[in-house]
């Protein structure tokens, strides 16, 4: 049985939604990404581990998105050459603050890992300063009146010349 159409209803329009760019995602992925690379040395400096864990996680995943995007991208350069102007030159820009933010980023976790290193040098030096015996008059006497090393050869001045 045919349904009676009521011609005075007006059926909306079946218009295609404007598609998103394929560089949307990425563009919203290094944003992501940037705001994530500016974070973490506040998180090192507080250290806050466990809020730089989930960080981490973060870093990792927008990472893989980032590259799954870039690869995308690189597999249709037919549609990366379509691309209008604007697209474009959004992308540009977002690279750009990327690659500034990799660049503070890498700045701060290598003063970060450079100070970690002078600390745990540091203590090694302190423990083997300490588990090393004194050198002192009483201590010579008690290793058998030697009071130099082997090694230490007596030296001799001639003052008139």
């Amino acid at each position: 049985m045919a349904a009676h159409i009521n011609p005075s209803v007006k059926i909306p329009s079946r218009q295609k939604k404007a598609e998103p760019l394929p560089t949307a995602h990425l563009i919203e992925t290094i944003d992501a990404l940037v705001d994530v690379l500016d974070a973490e040395p506040a998180l090192l400096a507080k250290r806050a581990l466990e809020d730089h864990k989930d960080l981490l996680h973060r870093k990792q995943q927008l990472m893989l998105d980032y590259n799954a995007d870039l690869k995308a991208l690189a597999q249709t350069p037919a549609t990366f050459a379509a691309l209008p102007d604007k697209a474009r030159t959004q992308l540009t820009e977002a690279n750009s603050k990327l690659s500034g933010a990799v660049q503070r980023n890498q700045m701060a976790l290598k003063v970060a890992l450079t100070a970690t290193e002078r600390l745990v040098q540091s203590i090694i030096k302190t423990v083997r300063d300490e588990a090393q015996p004194k050198q002192s008059y009483a201590n010579l006497q008690h290793q058998g009146g030697v009071a130099y090393k082997a090694s230490i050869k007596p030296v001799a001045f001639n003052h008139t010349v």
